[in-house]
């Protein structure tokens, strides 16, 4: 009677342990779902950052940063003579295409002003329009690669004593002149005491302040007309950007030996940058995502394993009375896929409670997006049954008669 006892308390912590290492390895699985969903998500999204046009050419473009310190540059002429001699050395170099300057770069920059358009109501205060401003030099659309759609673009006779002008982007249009002729409507910048600028150009839509955000309305102006003493500079040439580095460095040193130059950077790399927050929360969720499914494909593997050992002498007794080994791989696999579908099942479940918290990252992918989980639950079910069947075809070699010996 005590060794029956003795048995059945063995039997019990068994079973106990059995069910304790199945339900541990059931919620590794779904914690695995829930991180791979996540990150399935937002590599999705990423991708679709990635393919957004910026508006611009990014490619074989360099930029750069040049600030005039106000003692040696008081006057807005002697910083018009600057930019423009920076101009001239940057487009005698054989490399450079197009060279243009403006006062804050797309993805690098924000500058915005309010305006009115002549003949229009005048708004209540705090609802006046606004939309981002850009002084540019003429060739600063060259030099960016953004298409004039219709009118022209600015001339260097677009000075401070000519009729002032601008050119707005298709966003501009689109929200403030549907259905309308945009050009030679006259709006005021700013405050208006300047007086009108005539829209003479359109171009196409900028990204200035992310990939994942829809390019605001924006107005250009020529650099003479509103001087800054803070400049991005672009240039364009037709081989690698980095290379032309030491080139404009000496570009601005023929035009005053003592003006440094600042974040010298391949236009493409801005690009890059905008994105590089997206790419770190992507890297570090697929990271432990990866972990969470590698612990669980060897615990799955594992729990297998020693099902398999425990279960040596009914496999040979099966084997013995006839039962062939795919039928005894696809027990094996039987037991150990139910583990990891049910783990896959509660951890979609948690996954689509969960994915809400990553909607603010997302980008053109809802958190509930079923590709993402079709996909996820495919994969982790394939590395499942892979991890399950090592020690499946090991139970296929167990020989019936030493099994039963062992009994």
């Amino acid at each position: 009677a005590a060794e029956v006892l003795k048995e059945g308390a063995a039997s019990s912590t068994t079973a106990g342990g059995r069910v304790t290492r199945s339900v541990l390895l059931v919620a590794e699985v779904a914690l695995s779902i829930v991180l791979l969903v996540g990150a399935t998500l937002l590599l999705r999204s990423f991708a679709r950052v990635t393919d957004v046009d910026p508006g611009f050419h990014p490619e074989r473009a360099l930029a750069f940063r040049i600030a005039l310190p106000s003692t040696s540059y008081r006057e807005e002429p002697q910083r018009i003579a600057f930019y423009e001699r920076l101009l001239d050395q940057l487009a005698a170099l054989p490399q450079v295409t197009a060279a243009g300057l403006v006062q804050s770069l797309p993805l690098r920059g924000d500058y915005v002003l309010s305006f009115t358009v002549r003949g229009r109501p005048e708004p209540k205060p705090g609802e006046g329009a606004s939309a981002n401003h850009r002084s540019i030099s003429p060739d600063y659309f060259k030099a960016l690669g953004v298409p004039l759609l219709r009118g022209r673009a600015f001339t260097p006779r677009d000075a401070e004593k000519t009729p002032m002008v601008a050119i707005v982007d298709q966003a501009f249009v689109d929200r403030h002149f549907p259905g309308e002729e945009p050009l030679g409507q006259p709006i005021a910048i700013g405050n208006g005491t300047d007086g009108f600028e005539e829209i003479v150009g359109v171009v196409g839509k900028v990204h200035h302040y992310g990939l994942d955000v829809n390019p605001n309305p924006t107005m250009y102006v020529p650099f003479k007309q509103d001087v800054f003493s803070s400049v991005w500079v672009v240039a364009r040439t037709d081989g690698d950007p980095a290379q032309l580095a030491p080139l404009a460095r000496q570009a601005v040193r023929a035009v005053d030996p003592g003006m440094p130059t600042f974040g010298m950077i391949p236009l493409a790399n801005v690009v890059t940058d905008s994105v590089a927050g997206r790419r770190f929360s992507l890297l570090l969720l697929m990271l432990f995502a990866a972990v969470a499914v590698f612990l669980a494909a060897v615990g799955l593997c594992g729990v297998v394993a020693y099902s398999v050992s425990q279960r040596t002498q009914e496999i040979g007794v099966r084997m013995a009375i006839g039962a062939e080994r795919r039928h005894v791989l696809a027990m094996v696999l039987g037991d150990g896929m139910k583990l990891a579908l049910a783990g896959v099942v509660i951890g979609l479940t948690g996954a689509a409670a969960l994915s809400g918290l990553l909607s603010k990252m997302l980008f053109q992918v809802t958190p509930g997006d079923p590709l993402s989980y079709i996909v996820t639950a495919t994969v982790l079910l394939v590395i499942a049954g892979l991890a399950c069947l090592i020690p499946a075809l090991r139970a296929t070699r167990v020989d019936p008669i030493v099994a039963l010996r062992q009994g």
